[in-house]
């Protein structure tokens, strides 16, 4: 009886079947052919050649270079060139797996080429492996916008996602990809100036997705380009000062969707209230009312998914010229605003004190009026400033002030007469409560170093200072000089209507540095010295304007405060 077995050897891609001593061998291509089994040991199986290579592709910079390729086949093989003058080869035969160099000449023409290298077994069996060098100066584009401007991505894609083209210019093959798998890029790769088409899925999350598209030349020159998918919207500008007076200005909105745009103040408007991607709308500033008070509305932008950005308002106080102000004496002197408080703009020349002075009717007084007494002495005593008789004959640099501004230089007072005390040194070094009128006119008073504080801060971030420079803009454009020199100084600027002149201090029975110099008392004692109140000063030689404890007994100018 016969046996029948029947083998299936799929390695070698052969149905072989045996019967007692025959073995039937059916071959891939359905030929049947019939072998003694007895001679089984002696049939040569043929097995199907393969070789592969790796890489398959190689990019290489216009210098072109050297690496390696790995040869992968069981069987004898050949490799050749598409063109010798390009590629060498370090063999060019051999059998089975083996690693070859290969080496790119560089490219001294201004387009890329590209070369082949083949490699073929005995039976014709082929790999390719295909060698791209590049140019000089090779360059990739994309009219994808470049991310370097606010908000800080190239491309801005409503949450539903989407389609967009974007034209790649390059002298040279390039690749596109992207850093994540929900952007999808057709074609990935190309030569010279081509379009991409770049698709978005949705974004179902509740926060924004980035992603990063790369393209990148064969030569290894690459841009990139970032995304992202999500309702967006900036505005600019994000912060604006404006004047009391009011005014209007442009905003810039920057969105991939519908919004909205409200304010939070009445007094300031918008142009309009909603609107759909990139658009212009104007915000209107109406004036203040009290000239004392800053105010700041937000303007807010709001995406139909609750985004938001904002403009911030900054209404200043007023700043400018303003109302005349009568002494008790008659004298009128003009103001001036400054961030929110109203200065005398002119030394105050008054000697006596007003109905609602805390030094009127004082026992120490006649008729309310100050007397004029030594300046080595505490007791109230004033000086006109004016008066030439009084200057300090050491110096005459005071005669380069006009006869106009020798009028405003004003009186000089001591602090006791300044603030209506009968002694300074009497009073000692306890602060006042609340503001001090003094020799001021009702409704006004000597300001405390705090208020003199709050001036000198206002124009520092008004100019935007880095340094204090602050006098330069409160003193008057000349008059200004050195003391016996007839050198004129940098003069100030005066940007703000304040108007100080060098008006001098007095020491003992005479006036000195008229023309060079002013103090101005504060109503602010020193907290350690009784002899010491704290002053403000500006100088013919710098732009400072510079605060220290002075002696209470020297004549000083005052600049009153209104209320």
């Amino acid at each position: 009886m016969k046996k029948f077995v029947f083998l299936f050897f799929l390695i070698n891609i052969a149905l072989f079947c045996f019967a007692g001593e025959t073995v039937w061998v059916y071959e891939s291509n359905g030929v049947r052919t019939a072998h003694d089994l007895s001679m089984i040991d002696s049939l040569s199986f043929v097995t199907p050649k393969c070789v592969s290579l790796s890489p398959s592709e190689k990019n290489l910079p216009s210098t072109g270079g050297r690496f390696s390729l790995n040869i992968n086949t069981d069987g004898p093989w050949t490799a050749t060139v598409s063109d010798p003058t390009a590629l060498i080869l370090s063999k060019t035969s051999g059998k089975g797996n083996e690693t070859i160099n290969v080496s790119a000449f560089a490219n001294t023409d201004n387009k890329p080429y590209t070369e082949t290298v083949t490699v073929e077994l005995n039976d014709g069996t082929k790999a390719h492996l295909k060698v791209n060098v590049s140019v000089d100066d090779e360059y990739v584009y994309s009219d994808i916008p470049d991310p370097y401007w606010p908000p800080f991505v190239s491309k801005i894609i409503e949450k539903q996602g989407g389609t967009f083209e974007t034209q790649v210019s390059s002298n040279t093959y390039w690749t596109a990809r992207c850093s994540e798998s929900w952007v999808h890029i057709s074609p990935s790769s190309g030569k010279y100036d081509g379009k991409v088409k770049v698709t978005v899925d949705s974004n179902k999350d509740a926060d924004d997705k980035y992603a990063t598209i790369y393209f990148e030349a064969m030569g290894g020159t690459s841009i990139s380009r970032s995304i992202v998918c999500g309702d967006r919207i900036s505005v600019s500008p994000t912060t604006k000062k404006i004047r009391f007076e009011g005014g209007s200005f442009d905003v810039a909105v920057t969105s991939n969707t519908e919004w909205t745009a409200s304010s939070n103040k009445s007094w300031a408007s918008v142009s309009i209230e909603q609107g759909t991607g990139d658009a212009l709308f104007v915000i209107n500033v109406a004036s203040g009312v009290d000239k004392a008070k800053a105010d700041t509305a937000i303007v807010t932008c709001t995406t139909t998914l609750g985004k938001s950005a904002a403009v911030t308002i900054y209404r200043a106080e007023y700043t400018g010229a303003g109302e005349n102000v009568t002494d008790i004496n008659g004298s009128s002197y003009s103001t001036v605003w400054i961030g929110g408080q109203n200065w005398m703009a002119e030394n105050l020349r008054c000697d006596k004190y007003d109905t609602e002075s805390e030094a009127y009717n004082a026992s120490w007084l006649t008729d309310n009026t100050i007397p004029t007494s030594e300046w080595y002495t505490d007791t109230p005593y004033y000086t006109d400033a004016s008066d030439k008789s009084k200057w300090d004959k050491d110096y005459d640099y005071y005669d380069n002030l006009t006869d106009a501004q020798v009028k405003k230089l004003g009186y000089l007072y001591n602090w006791a007469a300044a603030v209506g005390v009968a002694d300074g040194y009497d009073y000692g070094t306890k602060p006042f409560s609340g503001n001090r009128q003094g020799i001021c006119p009702n409704g006004w008073h000597v300001p405390s170093r705090a208020e003199w504080q709050t001036l000198y801060d206002y124009i520092y971030s008004d100019k935007s200072l880095t340094s204090n420079e602050v006098g330069k803009y409160l003193k008057t454009t000349s008059g200004w000089y050195d003391e016996g020199e007839p050198e004129e100084y940098p003069q100030g600027l005066d940007s703000y209507g304040f108007a100080a002149l060098p008006a001098g201090h007095g020491y003992g029975s005479s006036v000195s540095s008229v023309g060079g110099i002013t103090f101005f008392w504060t109503a602010t004692p020193d907290e350690v010295h009784s002899y010491s109140a704290y002053t403000r000063h500006l100088d013919y030689d710098n732009d400072y304007l510079d605060g220290c404890g002075d002696y209470k007994g020297y004549g000083q100018s005052v600049r009153c405060l209104k209320d």
